[in-house]
């Protein structure tokens, strides 16, 4: 099960600890609504204005976000629209 928080992502496994994938560390995960994991392994979290997408790799997940221009709200600098 994955669970998405304003401040992580994460994979709940069904005996253990919750496994962090993604910390968004001073960031703020607005309104966290939906989450879905396409085959090859990348999963998405759906939020108010953004989308974040994360990549498995070698060194974990990376991460990409794609944000809408013009979405009404300047985003934070610590955020990147996707233009590719």
């Amino acid at each position: 099960m994955l669970v998405s928080t304003t401040r992580s992502v994460e994979r709940l496994p069904p005996v253990g600890e919750p496994v962090v994938l993604y910390d968004a560390g001073r960031l703020h995960l607005r309104a966290p609504l939906s989450v879905a994991v396409a085959t090859t392994g990348e999963i998405a979290v759906g939020m108010q204005h953004f989308v974040l997408v994360l990549r498995p790799g070698a060194d974990g997940y990376a991460a990409r976000w794609y944000v809408p221009f013009p979405c009404g709200v300047e985003p934070p600098s610590s955020y990147a629209s996707a233009h590719d």
